[in-house]
């Protein structure tokens, strides 16, 4: 019956994504607006189609780390002292699929502050990580 079946890779991101953000109405297409802010800025400053990419999934996946809906919900309304355990988890689950690889430092990274990088000038992840950083900040603020 299904001998071929073929699967739309950007309808399947997009649904897992939407997934993660079921824990309550509140991040309803949390993840979603993160990564199409994060695509309309990656466009801007023409990143290349590749790094692009990487940023938009590190985006759809950037708080898969945070395993409760309260863990969600607190980082969404900026409860949290320390945000580096969503960070950590997120690197580690993504880090672990083939196609999500490239993605994964970026989740590990996108609650760093600027000032903490002891290099910025070029690095294609530091700017990845701040692009993320501010689209989460931005889709919260909406």
């Amino acid at each position: 019956m299904y001998q071929n079946p073929s699967i739309n890779l950007s309808n399947l991101l997009l649904s897992l994504s939407d997934a993660l953000d079921l824990a309550s109405p509140e991040l309803s297409l949390h993840q979603v607006r993160t990564a199409f802010i994060s695509w309309e800025i990656s466009k801007a400053a023409n990143l290349p189609p590749d790094l692009t990419e990487q940023l938009f999934i590190a985006a759809l996946f950037h708080d898969v780390g945070a395993l409760t809906p309260e863990d969600k919900l607190n980082l969404h309304r900026n409860e949290v002292e320390n945000v580096q355990p969503h960070c950590i988890l997120g690197e580690a689950f993504i880090d672990h699929v083939l196609m999500f690889k490239p993605s994964a430092k970026i989740v590990r990274l996108h609650h760093k502050p600027w000032h903490e990088y002891e290099r910025t000038n070029g690095d294609p992840l530091i700017f990845q990580s701040q692009v993320l950083c501010l689209a989460d900040s931005v889709e919260r603020l909406i």
